[in-house]
């Protein structure tokens, strides 16, 4: 119920020159158990040298749900 998730980012380049490495992601902000506010930038670039960059932010909670064989199911629940 503590762990972070992941976090990932994708993009494609819908020209003809192609994708020059993977989509960079830096995400700050928050508590080591994934819950607060977070920042993030999304980074992306293409062999044509056009860069595109993708800022945000939010905030993420987590509860546990009881269910009725009494075991307790993390819900993430976020807010951007």
């Amino acid at each position: 119920m503590d762990a972070v998730p992941a976090t990932t980012c994708s993009a494609a380049d819908v020209g003809p020159s192609g994708m020059d490495g993977t989509c960079q992601l830096t995400v700050a902000g928050g508590l080591a158990n994934g819950v607060g506010t977070f920042s993030f930038t999304a980074t992306a670039k293409d062999m044509a040298g056009n860069v595109a960059t993708k800022t945000g932010a939010g905030y993420y909670w987590r509860i546990g749900v009881k269910l009725d064989d009494n075991t307790i199911q993390s819900v993430n629940i976020g807010l951007r």
